[in-house]
């Protein structure tokens, strides 16, 4: 059992947790809603886990080379190849009938996403610069994704928000990677970036992270957010511990001290759960 947990990626199911972020960021107290977004959530779950799996069969010899996702369970032969290829059409199975019962719609934004996926990890993964591109619009479909279930009116801010914090953190994940890599003159496997030209790559990562902030504050002082909160321009202040958090995983990556999955890193670091505390305190003193 340990071995399919660790197959089907369980602790990459935290970044569905956006599906319920539309809701949220709208005050919506509607049971029906937020019944439709764990739906939605669960079927993302096993969306995302069959994609994971593909993903591995996709990139089998180059993880068997890679320093440590060489150690995943098809990778390393854990996990054979037909029973991988078993689990995830089950997986997909299970996923398309869960958002067939959210609605059509939302079956739609979950093909969408899958199709992208799969597209992404044949061929578009290896393009330099879209690649990344691509990483920041799959959380932002599962952003849609959630607006979709809960019938909450998607939010232009919360759009622009996530797939320019996203983007950010994509380059984080590629900038690690860069920064472990020994070979100066090859191609990391499986990607289009040389190590020694990753100064540009960096640099957008930090435009991504500034963009990001000037959305915050901007938002504060929007009608939108006037309309939500009591003291908006109080959530202004939310960029700051949010930026902070980027800057250090920014400086993290260029020194390689994050962990190939930026999820990871995130979750097992306790400064990520103090940003979050300040978060939530600064978004309770807007109310």
């Amino acid at each position: 059992m340990h071995i399919w947990l660790r197959a089907i990626r369980l602790h990459q199911w935290v970044k569905n947790l956006l599906l319920f972020l539309p809701a949220l960021a709208a005050h919506s107290a509607g049971g029906a809603a937020w019944s439709m977004a764990l739906l939605g959530f669960a079927a993302f779950c096993a969306g995302a886990s069959s994609a994971y799996i593909v993903n591995d069969l996709f990139d089998l010899k180059a993880d068997r080379r890679h320093a440590s996702k060489r150690w995943r369970p098809i990778a390393a032969g854990r996990f054979p190849r037909q029973h991988a290829k078993v689990l995830a059409a089950g997986l997909l199975i299970i996923a398309c009938l869960l958002a067939l019962v959210v609605g059509p719609l939302f079956l739609l934004v979950l093909l969408v996403y899958l199709a992208a996926t799969w597209v992404y990890s044949g061929f578009l993964k290896r393009v330099v610069l879209l690649d990344v591109a691509l990483l920041g619009g799959f959380y932002v479909l599962r952003v849609v994704g959630g607006a979709t279930a809960s019938g909450v009116p998607l939010s232009a801010w919360l759009v622009a928000f996530c797939f320019t914090f996203f983007f950010a953190v994509a380059t984080v994940k590629r900038q690690t990677e860069l920064t472990r890599s020994h070979n100066e003159t090859e191609k990391i496997r499986g990607r289009g970036y040389q190590p020694g030209r990753s100064g540009w790559l960096m640099a957008l990562g930090v435009l991504a992270a500034g963009v990001t902030g000037a959305i915050l504050i901007a938002y504060g002082f929007s009608p939108s957010a006037a309309a939500l909160y009591a003291r908006p321009t109080f959530f202004s202040w939310v960029a700051v511990p949010v930026g902070i958090w980027l800057a250090r995983a920014l400086y993290e990556g260029w020194h390689g001290r994050v962990d190939d999955d930026p999820v990871v890193y995130a979750l097992k670091s306790r400064f990520s759960y103090l940003v979050m505390a300040a978060v939530i305190v600064i978004v309770a003193a807007a109310f």
